[in-house]
């Protein structure tokens, strides 16, 4: 039950970050038609906001609908009051449906007043402005008594072939039994929305305007399939290089710790924490694929055999390899730096410990306990940056994939903002939102399972 629980929290994760995206982008200043319709079936230009057809256009696209809301009223109240206009005729329907219960009785009524305008050629001309009076009482009434009198009147005076007539004919007299219903509290959604549009188009896998990029035409799923692996493999790589790297440094340094320049190291990487990556990246253009330098190293991914090729392939990702040592090294340096130092003084709380003496008075050196106990319980005090650093990576990408020109979820993100590609874009708030969220379920099980033994069997150490 714990694991379906934590399942449906990442699904409601998912939604609840693909809703507040479609908030954030009905307020942004733009014109989503002229998106919808640039290289569409529709025609081969983006249509002008002067075009005839724009209005009706926004609303066959569904782009005049909220993005998403809900409402919280009672039993008596149905959500679709708050859609008519005349503000009379709302305080009519509301007021009598919370203290009646009876919103179906309630709506009849609110119709044969619609209706007898339709009507009115029907009855006697004598009687038509007696009944516009019973009308305009009726919605003005507030005893139920009144309304009762009003109610009685009126049908009375109606011819029986009317159809206001067979409305009211099947109504009895209006009671305040089920009033009791105002007072139980209700949650409406809206389903006539885009998110709900977006949701219907996902699931359904449907022709929708939600389901394909509006700018070139694809499926959201083959637009994203690339760039998310290609991002992909450059941020699993990024985590191993992360890992291992700061393991062993931090190891290392602290075993070290009371050389001089293990204290020279460690003021250089607090000073080098501080250095933003586009800047290391810059550095490492300059040095190793500028053609007046060294020019060891390719820096425009996009020549790469795996962002040429349309299909992934084994052995475009092996020719492609040094493609990605310069945006590895520049998105990892920030996190090796972070992770050293972090792990450095996990080290020196843990080598504290009871179990540590323990260890040296069996004989252990130094190299040992540090690398045979202290790393395990060390890597467990840090392994909540470590689980956050997956997403931090791959929604982080975006200033090392514009500087390498890697066409990767980071460089669509911004293309698909500045060509204002919706759908495209609330599929990768969403996966990163999923990602985050999965990523939190994974450091919560980690903790419970994996870390509660790692401090088991140090307890018995001790």
């Amino acid at each position: 039950m714990r694991i379906i629980g934590k399942i449906i929290l990442v699904i409601a994760s998912f939604f609840i970050v693909v809703g507040f995206s479609f908030l954030l982008l009905r307020y942004q200043s733009n014109r989503p038609l002229q998106a919808v319709t640039t290289n569409s079936n529709f025609s081969q230009h983006a249509i002008s906001v002067y075009d005839s057809n724009y209005v009706s256009l926004y609303h066959q696209f569904g782009l005049d609908l909220p993005p998403f809301y809900f409402s919280i009223s009672n039993l008596a109240l149905p959500d679709s009051f708050k859609y008519l206009s005349a503000c009379n005729e709302k305080d009519f329907l509301i007021y009598w449906s919370c203290k009646t219960g009876s919103t179906k009785d309630i709506h009849h009524i609110y119709q044969s007043l619609c209706a007898f305008h339709n009507e009115s050629w029907m009855i006697p001309p004598s009687q038509v402005l007696n009944l516009q009076r019973f009308a305009n009482q009726i919605i003005a009434s507030r005893n139920i008594d009144t309304l009762n009198f009003y109610y009685a009147k009126y049908n009375s005076l109606l011819p029986s072939e009317s159809n206001t007539f067979a409305v009211l004919n099947g109504l009895k007299q209006i009671n305040v039994n089920a009033a009791w219903k105002q007072w139980v509290p209700t949650f409406h959604v809206n389903t006539n929305n885009q998110f709900a549009l977006w949701c219907s188009d996902l699931l359904s896998n449907r022709n929708g305007i939600y389901s394909r990029s509006w700018i070139s035409k694809n499926t959201v799923g083959s637009a994203l399939k690339k760039p998310m692996l290609i991002t992909s493999i450059i941020t699993v790589i990024t985590m191993i290089i992360i890992v291992i790297f700061s393991v062993l440094f931090s190891a290392e340094l602290f075993l070290n710790k009371d050389k001089r320049w293990s204290n020279y190291v460690q003021s250089a990487l607090h000073f080098l924490y501080s250095v933003p990556a586009f800047f290391i990246g810059a550095i490492l253009i300059f040095l190793f694929a500028n053609p007046y330098q060294l020019q060891l190293l390719p820096a425009n991914f996009s020549f790469a055999p795996l962002a040429e090729n349309d299909s992934f392939t084994f052995i475009s990702l092996l020719k492609s390899l040094t493609y990605f040592i310069l945006p590895i090294i520049t998105l990892s340096f920030g996190a090796i730096v972070f992770f050293t130092l972090m792990l450095f003084r996990s080290f020196e709380e843990e080598y504290s410990k009871n179990y540590v003496l323990s260890a040296k008075m069996m004989g252990q050196s130094n190299r040992t306990i540090v690398y045979k106990f202290v790393l395990k319980n060390a890597i467990y005090s840090s392994s909540t940056f470590l689980f956050l650093l997956f997403p931090a990576l791959l929604s982080g990408a975006v200033v090392v994939e514009q500087m390498f020109s890697i066409a990767g979820i980071g460089n669509l993100l911004i293309t698909a903002a500045r060509s204002q590609d919706v759908p495209v874009l609330i599929s990768l708030f969403g996966i990163i939102g999923f990602v985050t969220a999965l990523c939190f379920i994974l450091l919560d099980y980690f903790q419970q399972k994996i870390a509660g033994r790692l401090l088991s069997t140090k307890e018995v150490k001790e």
